[in-house]
């Protein structure tokens, strides 16, 4: 059995041969990392699009749906398993999970930073 399923060698190039690797990166941050960056917000854009965004999170959800939010999308706990420690079905938490986000995108979509933002 061979340690690699097939030769790493062969997919990139020789230094200096002007030609680029044969296979796509293997995951979203390595391709990231190797194209750069094409946006053009600055650093200060970002604060402010985060800010508005955690002021609208904090504004608008009950404390039930801040913890889902935070379980699913900061701790990325599954559904499932969000499920098993609220004791409630996994459908439930996803509908908490539904109602939360509809909630946010309905406040947000107005903010005129954020229509800046997705019309870039």
């Amino acid at each position: 059995m061979q340690e690699y399923p097939v030769d790493p060698v062969r997919f990139y190039s020789p230094i200096g041969s002007g030609m680029h690797r044969s296979i796509p990166f293997f995951t979203p941050t390595e391709s990231l990392m190797q194209t750069g960056s094409t946006s053009e917000m600055s650093t200060i854009e970002m604060i402010a699009l985060r800010e508005l965004v955690n002021d609208a999170i904090d504004d608008i959800l009950t404390e039930l749906e801040l913890w889902v939010f935070n379980a699913l999308f900061v701790e990325q706990k599954s559904l499932r398993k969000l499920g098993n420690e609220l004791s409630i079905p996994k459908t439930t938490v996803a509908r908490i999970r539904d109602r939360s986000t509809e909630k946010l995108r309905k406040k947000l979509s107005s903010e005129p930073l954020i229509q800046e933002y997705l019309n870039r």
